[in-house]
């Protein structure tokens, strides 16, 4: 048939295809899949190969057909269609109805003679009146190429050329394919292509796997490597397929492997259903729109392998909402399934053998499971340490037991062991020899057992499912055990590098020990390292299935009942948060309690402990100590002076004036007594003297400087009593057998006169010194006093009144 189309005036990318009636959009596909072909048979990577492939697509109606904006479908349909064509009788040029016809008929359809192809004619959109080939037959080409690929070629023809581009290696249909197989899954839009998917991608990766034992001693290592990796890639497309959400995230890897075999050991027993049978995206849409003009709702779409339970059901929620998967319920009940129908023989090949193009892809993967359970590694064995190592097992070895050879559980066997002992030893050479560390040193080589308990753990568990490759049940209970025993080690190993991290910052020079940041950074490590462990666990819990909502809930009301339980426990915690974060004590301070000088050594999170003056340890229970009106000592400013002098009953007004004069000048002139308030005074008569209060504050903190500072102020005071000619009264009474020493009638005339004189002067200081009195005597006495072995006046603050100017 002679070619005739209209051209495109060179060069001319936007120049479209001529579809203006089914002979020009025949003769249209047909010249430019022609140069497209040419260029890729020569490598060529032209404008002009490209534009000519472009213009192949554009007279096809991909509406229909599932991913029809990929390269690799394009592709894929234009050399199916050509290599149909170049198969079948196309009628002579002038058969073909052209645009004038068209005209005259009114035609929107032709059918290429003894075929179900089609080119219609568009009634809406942006390409309207355009002849293409119609949605119906770029969607079945597949099926049509099957049927028609063993006829044979017509003359001048491109022959082979499907082999060529889509089975080729080095071309773009390869390259774009081979990058959606990595990032695109397999196509679940209907319960056919799901089925489709399914059945290719575990036949697919059968057929590497069987490449490989047939020939893997004339195989680089780098080859089985990337055989692996094709079949992993395989084998993840097929999971893809089943409805996993029932499954914990833990064993979804592994009993999707062993799901996926199984579904497969059982079709390949089945007779097939014909491709028409299985709901395309097409009949499935059809179908929900019928069914919902009809009950007036939608409904879950699900389709059933014919005589089975096995269902493809809609997701309706989700990630994957939309999706056609191997229902949840039917991959739970898959090994049942198995163990009803493995003792029946693989499906005849006559079953299917009149006319594969009919079926769904009717290849068998016979053994497969049986290769897969009994072999070293997932999918290759060759790929894996184990595999030269168990092919050189004798026959006892690999006999079964309890559905898995012995050599397996000598694996289990080995792998308990290994973890075993390389705890015991970790136990032994580790966390025992700590004990005789020093913090931090000791938290951090005891943070070591659980790390190496973890490791060990994660070696066995890999060995045992990734090289041994258990299965079935005895696979899940090693990957649950191994995954309880991780999570369990992991919050423990959380928690205690908490408690390190806190011991070693709170070693450092530049934090005290016991101070109130460090025990408030010990409590905060514990708290985040509890918070870290339960968040390990709950998560852990969650990935191994586990429904941690009524788990947590239940925490709930225990916690409640261990509250309560706990009650004065939780008290004393709150009260070690009072503490902290109120302090009215800390950590070395100088206290009262229960009428006894203590000092603070530790605030814990329970109860604190304080030193008495008698070096015993007081531990008591933070939440009394937090509601004791405590008395602090070490924060004082200041330090009382408060005393009675109980003078002689023969004292004179003259000398108790007097005394007082001298001993008020004693107070404002000491440099370590506050000038306010410094208070002397006569305040009245005792049983048997005359007592004068002496009220004061020292400028001190420690107990040593006070008692030092008094002792010179009472030195001081005896002078002047002794100067004054009086004496302190005695609280006694006492018999005289002899003549009682009279008064010193000489000093008392003395002091009587000075007084006198005071009084005549205007210069009495009674009740109080005037101003200018006050400012000569300030810090008037030297102290420590002269000749005393201080060299240095104690500590205190200084004097605020003694830098004051002079009015």
């Amino acid at each position: 048939m002679a070619l005739e189309t209209k051209s495109c005036p060179a060069p001319n990318p936007l120049c479209p295809p001529d579809t203006s009636s089914p002979r020009a959009t025949l003769n249209s596909f047909l010249a430019n899949v022609t140069i497209a072909i040419d260029g890729w048979r020569k490598k060529s990577n032209s404008p002009r190969t490209y534009q000519a492939f472009r213009r192949a697509v554009d007279t096809l109606d991909f509406s229909t057909t599932p991913k029809d904006s990929t390269t690799v479908v394009q592709i894929e349909r234009i050399i199916m269609l050509k290599e149909i064509l170049d198969r079948i009788s196309l009628p002579p040029d002038d058969k073909i109805p052209d645009a004038a016809e068209v005209r005259a008929t009114y035609l929107t359809t032709w059918t290429i003679p003894d075929t179900k192809i089609k080119i219609v004619r568009i009634a809406n959109g942006p390409r309207r009146g355009e002849f293409l080939f119609s949605p119906e037959t770029v969607q079945n080409l597949k099926q049509y190429y099957k049927r028609i690929k063993q006829e044979p070629y017509k003359t001048n023809s491109t022959a082979g050329i499907y082999n060529e581009i889509i089975n080729g290696k080095h071309t773009a249909y390869s390259f774009e394919r081979q990058a959606r197989f990595r990032l695109r899954p397999v196509d679940t839009s209907s319960p056919r292509s799901t089925l489709e998917g399914f059945l290719d991608s575990v036949n697919r990766a059968f057929a590497i796997i069987t490449k490989v034992n047939q020939s893997h001693s004339t195989m680089t290592k780098a080859k089985i490597l990337e055989a692996q990796q094709a079949a992993d890639d395989l084998f993840e497309r097929a999971i893809d397929t089943l409805d996993l959400h029932d499954v914990p995230v833990a064993h979804r890897e592994d009993v999707g492997i062993e799901s996926v075999l199984l579904l497969k050991e059982i079709i390949d027993r089945l007779p097939l259903p014909q491709i028409d049978f299985v709901p395309d995206a097409a009949m499935v849409t059809a179908q929900l729109a019928s069914q919902k003009e009809i009950h007036g709702k939608s409904y879950q779409y699900h389709w059933r392998f014919p005589n089975t339970e096995i269902e493809i059901v809609e997701i309706k929620e989700g990630e994957r909402q939309g999706q056609f998967l191997f229902s949840a319920e039917t991959v739970r009940r898959l090994r049942h399934f198995y163990q009803q129908i493995k003792d029946h023989p693989y499906r005849p090949d006559y079953l299917t053998a009149a006319s594969p193009e009919e079926y769904i892809p009717p290849e068998k993967t016979e053994g497969f499971y049986n290769h897969y359970i009994s072999t070293p590694g997932v999918l290759v064995p060759q790929a894996h340490l184990l595999s030269t190592l168990i092919n050189n097992f004798p026959d006892s070895l690999k006999k079964a037991y309890g559905k898995h050879p012995l050599w397996q559980w000598l694996a289990l066997a080995f792998s308990i062991a290994f973890i075993l002992l390389t705890t015991y030893m970790a136990f032994r050479f580790i966390w025992v020899p700590a004990k005789s560390q020093k913090r931090p040193l000791r938290d951090w080589l005891r943070l070591l057992l659980p790390l190496v308990i973890i490791s060990a753990t994660y070696i066995g568990v890999y060995f045992l499912t990734k090289e041994a490759n258990l299965t079935g049940d005895l696979l899940v209970t090693v990957v649950t055990g191994g995954k309880v025993l991780l999570i369990l080690v992991s919050a423990w190993a959380a928690f205690s590098f908490c408690n390190a991290a806190a011991e070693t910052i709170t070693t450092s020079p530049l934090m005290a020990k016991e101070g109130f940041n460090a025990t408030i950074l010990k409590l905060t490590s514990r708290v985040l390292g509890a918070v870290a462990a339960g968040v390990i666990i709950v998560k852990g819990g969650q990935r191994l299935g586990l429904d941690m909502l009524p788990l947590l809930a239940g925490f709930g009301v225990g916690g409640l009942a261990v509250a309560l339980a706990a009650k004065h426990t939780f008290a004393n915690i709150i009260g070690c948060l009072t503490l902290l974060f109120n302090k009215p004590i800390k950590v070395g301070d100088l206290c009262r309690y229960n009428g006894k000088q203590c000092t603070v050594e530790h605030i814990g999170l329970i109860s604190t402990r304080i030193r008495s003056s008698e070096r015993t340890i007081i531990t008591v229970p933070n939440a009394d100590l937090a509601q004791m009106a405590l008395e602090n000592l070490q924060l004082r400013d200041k330090r009382l002076f408060n005393t009675v002098i109980q003078l002689r009953d023969e004292t004179t007004p003259e000398q108790m004036r007097w005394i007082l004069i001298k001993l008020r000048e004693l107070l404002l002139g000491h440099p370590k007594v506050t000038p306010n308030p410094a208070r002397v005074r006569f305040i009245g008569y005792g049983d048997f003297s005359k007592d004068i209060e002496i009220f004061a504050y020292l400028n001190c903190q420690d107990q040593n400087t006070f008692l030092a500072i008094q002792e010179d102020i009472f030195l001081r005071i005896e002078d002047i009593i002794s100067e004054s000619g009086s004496s302190t009264a005695f609280p006694s009474q006492t018999i005289y057998t002899s003549r009682d020493n009279e008064v010193n009638l000489e000093q008392c005339q003395h002091i009587e006169s000075e007084v006198q004189k005071w009084r005549s002067k205007g210069q009495l200081p009674f009740p109080d010194f005037s101003e200018e009195r006050r400012e000569e005597l300030l810090d008037k006495l030297e102290y420590p006093p002269k000749g005393s072995q201080s060299e240095k006046p104690l500590s205190g603050p200084s004097n605020p009144l003694k830098n004051k100017p002079k009015k």
